[in-house]
């Protein structure tokens, strides 16, 4: 239940910027984490990741969160940041070649 609303204030926090995107297709995503302080990077990514997934979903920029989508992702420990932690995410629509 804990994990449900914190998914949800989530999806809240980053709806706007979520919405400004575009309908993508197939994507390759990379997330850049700036922390507060030391972690379990894969930890911290998987809660993440699939919030953010997820919210792409279920605000209609991206059809599903599978491999056929989601053609590739990677995660990224830059530095320590105590004032400003975060994380920034890009994502790359991946055009098919004919």
């Amino acid at each position: 239940m804990k994990l449900d609303k914190a998914k949800k204030a989530y999806k809240q926090l980053i709806k706007n910027q979520i919405l400004a995107l575009p309908k993508m297709g197939k994507i390759e995503i990379s997330y850049s984490y700036y922390l507060r302080q030391k972690a379990d990077l894969g930890n911290v990514h998987a809660i993440l990741e699939k919030f953010f997934l997820d919210a792409l979903v279920e605000l209609g920029k991206i059809d599903d969160d599978n491999c056929e989508i989601i053609a590739k992702d990677c995660k990224e420990f830059i530095e320590y940041d105590r004032n400003n932690p975060r994380c920034i995410i890009e994502i790359k629509e991946v055009k098919n070649e004919p």
